[in-house]
């Protein structure tokens, strides 16, 4: 079989230890928070609850980092931009671990009028913020993107897969990445294609194909089964960015809020 060597990803092993990096320091601090509060009575005013909230708040500016991210060339010279979409994805969590802790004092109190506190409308912009994000994660996932994170265009996507060889893949490989889509497709079909996707590439990795030969077949299927749908993910990706952004806009205009009306009444 005659196929060239398909280099490793760039940073694949920087990616993935940042990524257990990431969710090792997310799980460590959610355990202390939880053995603290079971262990001890915390109030709003306490100063842990009170550093929990500004934590929260500047893990949440923090990740505003990568929206920089993607228009800096010298910070993507730096790291790639998948890299520092990790670092974004990391913070969020974060902050909202921070918020749900910080308000836990509010959220479990019995007066329903506690819920109108300006802290709870802040946390609950930060959580419906985070559900947004899973949701642009999750379109994002079906977007063709370059070696280093960035997005593609059809163009690219044509011109990388006439550079990547082809001619000795073996038929079960190309026959996971044929298929077709309508021209018009709701997102339940798009979740559709991507799950089919999905389980093409988990059916790859068990043809018993040598490593580079994996590696470069993986990259051909992905990139095949992405270029079909990239017609219909980039206006669902595209709506979302705009509403992303106003909501995002709104929790930060009700954390500056919060912040003020809690020093200045101490509420």
């Amino acid at each position: 079989m005659n196929i060239a060597i398909a280099k490793p990803r760039p940073n694949f092993r920087l990616e993935q230890a940042l990524i257990a990096c990431y969710a090792t320091v997310l799980a460590s601090e959610a355990a202390i928070l939880i053995f603290w509060y079971a262990t001890e009575a915390v109030d709003n005013s306490d100063p842990l609850s009170v550093g929990l909230g500004w934590a929260a708040l500047i893990s949440m500016v923090v990740m505003l980092v990568y929206s920089i991210a993607r228009r800096s060339k010298a910070m993507k010279r730096f790291a790639p931009l998948k890299i520092w979409l990790h670092f974004h994805i990391f913070c969020g969590v974060q902050g909202v671990l921070f918020a749900f802790f910080h308000c836990l004092p509010t959220l479990t109190a019995a007066s329903p009028a506690y819920w109108m506190n300006p802290g709870v409308l802040a946390a609950i912009g930060v959580a419906t913020v985070f559900c947004s994000g899973l949701v642009g994660r999750y379109l994002y996932s079906m977007v063709p993107r370059a070696m280093r994170g960035e997005q593609m265009s059809a163009r690219d996507v044509e011109a990388e897969l006439r550079a990547l060889p082809d001619e000795g893949l073996p038929p079960e490989v190309k026959a996971l990445a044929s298929g077709k889509l309508p021209e018009r497709v709701g997102l339940s079909g798009l979740i559709s294609h991507d799950w089919k996707a999905r389980k093409a590439l988990r059916r790859l990795r068990h043809l018993g194909l040598p490593a580079p030969t994996l590696r470069l077949a993986e990259r051909w299927v992905r990139l095949r089964r992405r270029y079909l749908a990239i017609g219909l993910v980039l206006p669902w990706f595209e709506l979302w960015i705009v509403a992303h952004r106003p909501i995002a806009a709104v929790m930060f205009v009700l954390s500056a809020v919060h912040v003020a009306l809690s020093y200045l009444f101490g509420s």
